[in-house]
């Protein structure tokens, strides 16, 4: 797509990058044994055959190294497996685009130098890189980069640095790690053994990454393929044992010679399926807001975001007038025979709606909170902004969100690897981004009043109802008044109850308050485009050689202030769910 053509997504992206993928990571030696290679190839298929069969709609990604030996065949074997699924597919069955991705150390020039004296190794690599779908090394991948070497030092060949720094790379984002592994700790950095122990969420001795001693990582998943190597004669995990992590039951591991995936380990991707089943849906329709069209997992999400929050309130409504008939009834019943039970239904109802309210809530939490952090992503990713949402949502102890994080990892994964390939037209995309940001300003200064505006009727709607309820309750001390003037003042005051908790229950004044700090934030960033656009700050201190850097300032602000939002209403939404007394 080049310059010209016009943007049509609303975060400024280049193309819809589609359905969620599944991201896999490959680690494995270098020197496999030359009778092991077909062995775990063979199982390496029947388990990606397996993945495909079990999530048809979800693309498979995968993360791959590109290094002599175990990278270089499964690659080679991955290829061949998603080949064949094409050639067998029917000719109108929609296949979802798998990708091999080439998570290089080095950029591609240096990384050939690793090849010294291994001609058929480079020969492979050769034939093999022009295959992969993108190609991600530090010099368009941020998170490959190492730290810079102090003045006067020089880059070394053999340093290991950039291996680990790949290493940390392919764990942090994939959900399903491929290792292939004789069981042996080489005790170097950037080895089997290190990426095996990110991904089990242990602290190796050579860590170089604060990832790696914070236990924060998303959902993860390893399966480790016994690969016997040249280099120990008496390897620790033999070939053709396969090992499973986390399995529950088994010391959290199982070790069998059984290739097939154990439905532990698919319970995430089968949640991962049926949101891409719902962005297949040939009904689906992205949503065109003035800032162009949403892509289609945006859409999907919002879609569900929005049935299950109308589905909550339908439910705090039935409390609401739940709560209004039981203090009539219990009235009315009072002193009767059937007052005890009627309070039993009373007592079990308060304790089982809190919980009927829980898990549409958490679903809607998580649902609403992957639309706003991808709404982040793609803006970042558009502009140049080399951060990942994932890392800014700060919810990490609640499971279901923890998903939500894993899913963002692999949007990020689709991203980079879209923006390998493709230049950024980046005053498009910057216009793109000015009217998303614009409106922001705009829907913000539209629920804030109408929130405000319920707020106020819910509350002037109590008052009148108390006020009828007082007036009612003194009508029977007037002279000739009916006694059982009192059931229309405990109904009125009942209302006055229930129309003042729909009100709060529904949070009109906490949101407009938390929104009106968004509000001032998002239009110091108009502010500030306004400048840029004037010529006022563009000309003060410049960089000639990154002419957008300015606006990649006020788009990482925004997007932060976006998620610091995000991070406090999710703080509060699951504060009511638990502990609605704290």
């Amino acid at each position: 797509m080049n310059s010209a053509q016009p943007l049509l997504l609303a975060q400024g992206l280049l193309q819809d990058p589609g359905a969620a993928a599944l991201v896999i990571g490959v680690t494995g030696h270098r020197d496999p044994r030359p009778e092991t290679v077909p062995v775990v190839r063979e199982n390496t298929r029947r388990q990606l055959r397996q993945l495909m069969a079990a999530l048809p709609h979800t693309p498979l990604v995968m993360l791959n190294g590109m290094a002599a030996g175990i990278d270089t065949e499964i690659a080679e074997e991955f290829l061949e497996v998603v080949e064949q699924q094409r050639s067998n597919a029917r000719p109108t069955q929609p296949l979802p685009r798998h990708q091999l991705v080439a998570t290089l150390p080095k950029t591609p020039k240096d990384f050939r130098r690793d090849f010294d004296g291994d001609a058929p190794g480079l020969q492979r690599f050769e034939a093999l890189l022009p295959r992969a779908d993108a190609v991600l090394h530090p010099g368009n991948c941020q998170e490959l980069r190492i730290p810079p070497l102090p003045p006067g030092h020089t880059p070394s060949s053999t340093d290991p640095t950039p291996y680990a720094q790949q290493g940390v790379f392919v764990a942090r984002h994939c959900y399903l790690l491929l290792a292939y592994y004789d069981g042996h700790d080489t005790q170097l950095m950037g080895g089997t053994a290190q990426v095996v122990s990110i991904q089990r969420e242990e602290i190796y001795p050579l860590f170089v990454n604060v990832a790696e001693v914070a236990a924060s990582r998303e959902p993860a998943a390893l399966i480790c393929h016994g690969t016997p190597r040249i280099k120990h004669p008496t390897p620790k995990q033999q070939l053709g044992e396969i090992r499973y992590w986390p399995i529950k039951g088994h010391s959290d591991e199982l070790i069998t010679a059984d290739p097939t995936i154990p439905e532990a380990l698919l319970q995430l991707p089968r949640q991962l399926e049926a949101i891409n089943r719902q962005v297949a849906a040939p009904d689906l329709k992205a949503a065109e807001e003035p800032e162009g069209l949403h892509t289609r997992l945006h859409a999907a999400l919002s879609e569900t975001a929005g049935a299950l929050k109308q589905q909550h309130i339908r439910l705090i409504e039935l409390v609401v007038v739940l709560g209004f008939a039981l203090i009539v009834i219990a009235e009315l019943l009072e002193g009767t025979f059937w007052f005890g039970g009627f309070l039993l239904v009373v007592l079990a109802s308060l304790a089982w709606l809190p919980r009927l309210q829980q898990t549409s809530k958490e679903r809607f939490i998580e649902k609403r909170s992957l639309v706003e952090c991808l709404s982040v992503q793609y803006l970042w990713s558009a502009v140049g902004v080399e951060l990942d949402t994932a890392d800014l949502f700060h919810v990490r102890n609640h499971n279901q969100l923890r998903i939500a994080r894993m899913m963002l990892r692999a949007v990020k994964v689709q991203l980079l690897a879209l923006y390998s390939q493709e230049q950024r037209p980046m005053q498009d995309a910057m216009a793109q981004a000015r009217r998303w940001l614009e409106g922001q300003v705009k829907f913000l200064e539209g629920r804030i009043r109408n929130f405000r505006l319920y707020n106020r009727r819910c509350r002037n709607a109590a008052w009148v109802l108390g006020a009828g309820a007082a007036a009612f309750g003194f009508a029977p001390l007037l002279p000739g008044a009916a006694n059982n003037l009192y059931i229309v003042a405990i109904a009125l005051l009942a209302a006055s109850a229930s129309v003042y908790a729909y009100g709060e229950l529904i949070g009109y004044e906490e949101t407009a308050n938390r929104y009106e700090r968004s509000l001032e934030q998002f239009r110091r960033g108009v502010a500030a485009l306004e400048l840029l656009k004037a010529g006022e700050v563009g000309s003060l201190g410049a960089d000639l050689a990154d002419p957008w850097l300015r606006h990649r300032i006020v788009m990482e602000a925004m997007g932060r202030e976006k998620l610091d939002e995000l991070n406090d209403w999710i703080a509060d939404q699951i504060q009511r769910i638990h502990r609605p007394g704290g």
